[in-house]
């Protein structure tokens, strides 16, 4: 088991070079953007996540602590069991091993002995001064307009995931870029990063679905390597951070954007399913009846009856699009339990059917990720006030009240009921009571090493 963990770790990280050259890959920005217009701040996102697909990158995000690092015997012997693998294949097996997704090139093992002999804060300031130019384009794509774009094609499988994994891993690099910019002491740099992809994120969540999730995972990333520095944070930082906060809580049309692509690409998808037998698949055996009338009817009532389909997911649509216009506390509806009921006995309870199969998950779960987001993102807001006045009153407030500040501020939607804030000597707790589903959300404040409640010098 030891071994192949070493192989994994040692020899198998995401490559594509071979034999010290340089294997072309498909460039992510190419495929989304066969036209760029130069005018929509994805462009930059999707270059940024171009550049970290450097097989480097993928050298410097696998470096391991020297506590679980394999010794140099066990990757000695993965080695000898890697080369006896390949003296065992045929010519043709050889190389699609070698120039596979997990083999190194020469050059990227000896990038990885070299990075093992520095500490976290050493390399961390290494691979951002390499990939720098990752942070260029995340400023400069948040200083332009936004359009989402997803790829067209239907057969590309994962192609839809473009954008969102370029932000994923541009979010993570970002994340690293203010691990340093904080360990060396610039807060205002570190907060100014953090603010930049957090931003991005939030841009990307007016996309659809999948491109939603992956903003509240990219987003979690920021709020994460927030809550590690809150400490850290200066008077200057602290307003920074509620200015931002409060725009992305106060934007709901990313919202509306998102449900507006997602009913495009169910609609395209719906079209699809059924000019491709999904009317026959679904009506189960037991229901051939059902196929039988669809197959009776005329071009112009089988033209109605998919006009009802999309006007039933459209409905259920109109309603989602109104809860985003209605207090935050009414986003998040009781989840609905799975129907036991039989199959559809009519091409009406079938078009229902189909409403309900295509416009799953829009709803309850994905509306749970999003109020769980925002809960965390009121939770940075409010750290940030409260070291704002800390910073101004040389203590920690008593209560969330002393903030002097508007109620909505303190009122936690997700809760439905006031943040949860406690004092405990130099530092504190805050958090959101969450409901039955996600159970408490907090951001985690710790207080700088020697710092006291009555110390006005450092937060």
């Amino acid at each position: 088991m030891i071994l192949l963990f070493a192989a994994a770790t040692v020899l198998g990280a995401p490559a594509i070079r071979h034999g010290g050259t340089q294997v072309q890959t498909t460039s992510e920005f190419s495929l989304l953007f066969p036209q760029p217009s130069g005018r929509n701040g994805l462009e930059e996102y999707v270059r940024a996540g171009d550049l970290l697909k450097d097989p480097s990158f993928g050298v410097y995000q696998s470096w391991l602590p020297p506590s679980i690092r394999p010794s140099p015997e066990v990757v000695r012997q993965a080695e000898d069991a890697r080369r006896k693998m390949l003296e065992s294949m045929t010519p043709e097996e050889r190389r699609a091993a070698e120039s596979g997704s997990n083999h190194r090139s020469i050059e990227e093992q000896q990038l990885a002995q070299r990075l093992n002999g520095l500490n976290y804060y050493q390399l961390k300031l290494e691979e951002v001064q390499r990939f720098q130019d990752a942070l260029d384009l995340i400023s400069r794509g948040n200083a332009k307009p936004f359009e989402y774009v997803s790829v067209p094609s239907h057969d590309a499988a994962g192609e839809n995931f473009v954008a969102a994994r370029a932000v994923r891993q541009v979010a993570k690099f970002a994340s690293d870029a203010a691990f340093v910019a904080f360990a060396s002491g610039d807060s205002g740099r570190g907060t100014e990063i953090l603010s930049q992809a957090l931003f991005m994120a939030h841009r990307l969540g007016s996309g659809d679905i999948i491109a939603r999730l992956s903003s509240i995972g990219s987003m979690s990333v920021s709020l994460a390597r927030f809550s590690e520095h809150l400490g850290a944070i200066s008077l200057p930082d602290s307003k920074r951070i509620v200015t931002l906060a409060s725009s992305l809580l106060d934007d709901r049309s990313s919202s509306i954007a998102m449900v507006r692509n997602e009913r495009l690409r169910l609609a395209s998808a719906l079209d699809e399913g059924l000019k491709n037998g999904l009317l026959e698949k679904s009506a189960g055996t037991q229901n051939v009846g059902l196929v039988q009338q669809y197959q009776a009817l005329s071009q112009t009532q089988k033209d109605a009856w998919f006009n009802r389909i999309h006007q039933l997911v459209d409905d259920q649509f109109d309603a989602l699009s109104q809860r985003f216009d209605s207090p935050e506390e009414n986003w998040l509806v009781s989840k609905e339990p799975t129907s036991s009921s039989s199959d559809p006995k009519t091409l009406e309870e079938l078009a229902a059917s189909f409403s309900r199969l295509f416009s799953a998950g829009i709803d309850h779960d994905l509306m749970l990720a999003i109020v769980r987001n925002r809960a965390q993102v009121r939770l940075l807001r409010l750290h940030a006030r409260i070291i704002e006045f800390r910073w101004e009153s040389g203590r920690l407030p008593m209560s969330l009240d002393e903030l002097k500040i508007a109620r909505e501020e303190i009122y936690d939607p997700l809760g439905r009921r006031p943040f949860e804030y406690a004092v405990t000597g130099a530092t504190y707790k805050l958090a959101s009571v969450g409901n039955s589903e996600t159970g408490e959300v907090q951001l985690r404040y710790r207080a700088p090493k020697n710092a006291t409640n009555s110390d006005a010098d450092r937060p």
